[in-house]
């Protein structure tokens, strides 16, 4: 069995992989600790980004149990789309801003379970979000 380590934004990802034990480790320049966008566009490749390493990784995997007399179970998590919203600029490319519209009703359901009310704790620790208030219009 092999650990792949992959660092990305503030959350380290072990993913298990079926091979003997190695250990890789894809890390960001930037220091964990330093404030990040909650967004980012960048022309790069899928494969510069930890859930295509992730999805590689799982098809390999995939193809060599296959190959075997044994069951299996493999098992595979992504971390997106959660916090930081990073992806390459291709997929930003299909929803231009000038299509999305937000809704009119900015405001939890009459009657949600407070359990179900957030107040964006996680996206307020990055950079350009405020302490409190809504976000601009341009950043959601």
């Amino acid at each position: 069995m092999s650990i792949v380590v992959v660092k990305a934004s503030f959350v380290t990802f072990l993913v298990s992989c079926s091979a003997r034990c190695k250990i890789r480790e894809h890390a960001l320049s930037k220091s964990d600790f330093a404030p990040r966008p909650a967004y980012e566009i960048a022309d790069t490749p899928d494969e510069e980004y930890p859930d295509a390493m992730i999805c590689q990784k799982t098809i390999e995997d995939l193809r060599q149990l296959s190959t075997g007399d044994s069951p299996f179970f493999l098992a595979c998590g992504f971390h997106r789309p959660h916090l930081p919203f990073h992806a390459p600029k291709k997929y930003w490319d299909l929803y231009p801003e000038t299509e999305v519209k937000l809704p009119n009703n900015m405001y939890f359901p009459q009657g949600l379970s407070s359990a179900c009310q957030y107040s964006w704790g996680e996206m307020r620790a990055y950079r350009g979000i405020p302490d409190k208030d809504p976000v601009s219009d341009e950043t959601a």
